[in-house]
């Protein structure tokens, strides 16, 4: 009997909480293989888990707002030169493609409403429905969130709510219908669109504060967590390609040190002082793999 994966996405306080389970079982294909073409053949249960049939890990991800919401908390100016383009066609014929580029329109969209860029964020939104139609997860949605959001253009914890609403609808819709996959490619296309907009916070000065080492030591935690979920589904030619390019990312945060002791940075913080060189390594890969998904 193979050990397999069974894969759960949640919204918390704490942003979303991926939930691996064990299970024996002798199938080995996902039930909407036909339909999703990037799963493949479900690769098995890591070794290194080192978890029982039944047992469950814990991974936190990062929500349409939460990396928005903290660059501006913590100070940072708003940067519309590093969104994508509000005239850019959404044109897309895979569903990787077109689940690696709602993740990164979705961040888009969380940015811009952050920052009440309002017109900005309904010119996302419009991209982000067209993108959930063809993927087949509007249809799950309890309500139409493009004419909500407009209704409520002026109140910022309600457009906050739909949004968060909207992602939470479309992960349940992931999961009650096997297809996990997919939300981890929209999970990653958020990833890499939070990671460049961290990257483009300018100036010497911002990046040596410990707020924004704070953002850093995040990302290469939820960068650590992507790359493990993804090798779930390695055994697909896209996925493993997309490893890849994650793990040359990976590479460069492995130059980072997190310190777990202190108790005044709980629950982590960044060991040290982060060389330009490898702020600069970062920004070029995370700057590539984004045109790369973008096309």
């Amino acid at each position: 009997m193979k050990k397999l994966v069974q894969i759960g996405i949640i919204l918390s306080g704490l942003g979303l909480i991926v939930i691996l389970n064990t299970c024996s079982n002798e199938v080995t294909k996902d039930a909407k293989g036909e339909k999703d073409e990037f799963y493949g053949t479900v690769n098995n249960f890591p070794d290194s888990l080192l978890l029982n049939e039944n047992e469950a890990k814990i991974y936190t991800m990062p929500t349409p707002l939460q990396i928005s919401s903290a660059i501006k908390i913590y100070g940072f100016k708003y940067n519309e030169t590093l969104l994508l383009p509000v005239s850019l066609q959404v044109n897309y014929t895979s569903n990787f493609a077109k689940a690696l580029n709602l993740g990164l329109r979705t961040i888009d969209l969380g940015y811009a409403t952050v920052y009440a860029n309002h017109s900005r964020a309904l010119d996302y939104l419009k991209n982000v429905k067209q993108l959930t139609e063809e993927l087949g997860i509007s249809s799950y949605q309890k309500a139409q969130i493009l004419e909500r959001f407009e209704k409520n253009i002026q109140n910022q914890d309600s457009l906050f709510s739909i949004i968060l609403e909207s992602y939470r609808q479309g992960h349940d819709y992931f999961q009650n219908n096997g297809r996990e996959g997919l939300g981890l490619l929209i999970l990653t296309g958020c990833f890499v669109e939070g990671l460049h907009l961290t990257m483009g916070i300018e100036n010497e000065k911002n990046r040596s504060s410990a707020k924004y080492l704070n953002l850093i030591a995040q990302q290469k935690l939820y960068l650590q967590n992507l790359v493990e979920l993804l090798t779930f589904y390695c055994n697909a030619k896209e996925v493993n390609l997309l490893i890849a390019k994650l793990n040359l990312l990976n590479g460069e945060f492995d130059k980072i040190q997190l310190n777990y002791n202190d108790p005044s940075t709980k629950p982590f913080a960044v060991k040290g002082k982060i060389p330009n060189e490898v702020y600069e390594g970062i920004a070029a890969k995370i700057s590539a793999l984004r045109l790369e998904i973008v096309g």
